[in-house]
């Protein structure tokens, strides 16, 4: 049995005392808050149809955040279920955000590491409630520090991630206010900071060193291909190494403390990140020696780790969607390094043109999918060319070289993974808040 926070958000008022109280326990700047106060408004002139939840960390059975952690920098109090976060190992990768489907973990820009809602563990040990439960005027919010099983969470902006949140919502989301305390006002909003915004956590300007490296990945296993095969588009062994250097820069590029990457190999037994970063570290190498020994038995086995770089890649970003099942991506980097392989072999035309328009059919199917405007019809034309474009080249015999060949189509491929990053929507409470219909909602059919 551990501790769960307790909502009964009908007689929640909006007030945001929570929020405020946990700034001031644990010294957080408002616009910087663990917790969240989502205000859902309901319909133009619907009075009482809309309602607020107040969230924070769920300190969760089997918490997402811990898993993803690539230098194993969270761990779980086993007295209270708090579940911690060791500032001292984390890297600032902000992974653990990304796994999270509640916006739990957040980014502290000023000292480049993660940051989130302790549970107020301290208290807890005490027998004292949390900061923001303690602060609940109308005792809409509250803890049971010995509660059992829960179930799942049902409720609008909570998405089923099936990692057990320690969250019990009591009674319907929304009711009558409790009288004597007036709702939450935009001039005591605005004097408060305002609510805290549901920034994107995957945005493409932040994580362009991310998209150059995941596209530069299977353009390296490419090469590696070419060399074990003899293909005509093979390149000399200092321009492999150095490729593979500058992916390896790249990777640390997105980094709050580049200074710790190698700490991201703490957590091999949960973290798909820390399994890719030891793939990486093992390929390129590994690759560049066979390359300059020419060796085909080493190039052999870099060969190999490539292939499971790109798979742990895929694994990684999979995890992170929190999809129903392992559905195929258009942007998958292991159908992306076979497509690019397939270049660099040197294979038959009609070969290269029948994986360039599967490969262009899978992404213009996963974008109609995704309903997402990620890229303009001219991008959209453009990566379909970039790899059609080389494909057609060799069935019409025209002679361009072998690297101009993989050169186009690895752009494609790179245009293709900036739309993979533009399209990826991971959920949170603010963003599927959005979406919500003010009637009235009750878990327990009451």
């Amino acid at each position: 049995m551990s501790a769960a926070f307790v909502l009964e958000a009908s007689r929640c008022t909006g007030c945001e005392a929570c929020r405020v109280a946990c700034c001031i326990e644990n010294q957080v700047p408002m616009e910087r808050a663990w917790r969240t106060v989502h205000h859902h408004e309901g319909d133009a002139g619907a009075v009482g149809k809309g309602f607020h939840l107040s969230l924070a960390c769920n300190h969760c059975e089997r918490p997402a955040c811990l898993a993803a952690c690539p230098s194993g920098a969270y761990r779980q109090d086993p007295r209270t279920g708090a579940v911690l976060l060791d500032q001292d190992t984390c890297l600032g990768c902000r992974c653990c955000s990304w796994a999270c489907p509640y916006d739990a973990p957040r980014f502290d820009g000023t000292l480049g590491l993660m940051a989130k809602c302790t549970f107020c563990n301290p208290r807890l040990l005490e027998g004292l409630a949390p900061a923001c439960a303690a602060a609940c005027p109308t005792g809409a919010l509250r803890v049971d520090p010995q509660a059992g099983a829960l179930p799942e969470p049902e409720a609008p902006g909570l998405f089923p991630a099936g990692i057990g949140p320690r969250l019990w919502l009591v009674g319907p989301i929304q009711g009558p206010a409790p009288e004597g305390l007036p709702p939450l006002t935009h001039e005591a909003l605005a004097w408060m900071g305002g609510p805290t915004p549901p920034l994107p956590r995957i945005h493409l300007r932040r994580e362009w060193s991310l998209v150059l490296f995941s596209s530069f990945a299977p353009l390296l296993v490419a090469l590696q291909a070419a060399f074990l095969s003899g293909g005509p588009a093979q390149a000399p062994p200092w321009a492999f190494l150095g490729l593979g250097l500058l992916a390896g820069f790249l990777s640390t590029a997105h980094l709050g403390r580049p200074l710790r990457a190698l700490r991201a190999l703490g957590n091999l037994r949960r973290s798909w990140l820390s399994r890719e970063i030891l793939a990486f570290a093992i390929f390129v190498p590994l690759g560049a020696l066979s390359q300059f020994l020419a060796s085909r038995t080493l190039g052999a086995v870099a060969g190999v780790a490539g292939l499971g770089l790109l798979f742990c890649m895929d694994r990684l970003y999979r995890s992170l969607e929190w999809r129903a099942g392992p559905a195929e991506k258009a942007d998958d980097t292991l159908f992306g390094g076979i497509t690019l392989a397939l270049f660099a072999l040197g294979l038959p035309g009609w070969l290269l043109l029948g994986a360039a328009v599967a490969r262009s059919f899978a992404f213009l199917r996963e974008q109609k999918q995704a309903g997402t405007q990620a890229l303009s019809g001219g991008l959209a034309l453009l990566r379909v060319l970039l790899l059609a474009l080389p494909a057609l080249a060799v069935v019409l015999r025209q002679p361009w070289p072998p690297a101009l060949l993989l050169s186009l189509a690895a752009g494609g491929e790179l245009v293709g993974r900036g739309a993979f990053y533009l399209a990826l929507r991971i959920p949170d409470p603010g963003a599927l808040l959005k979406d919500v219909r003010p009637a009235a909602w009750d878990p327990a059919g009451t």
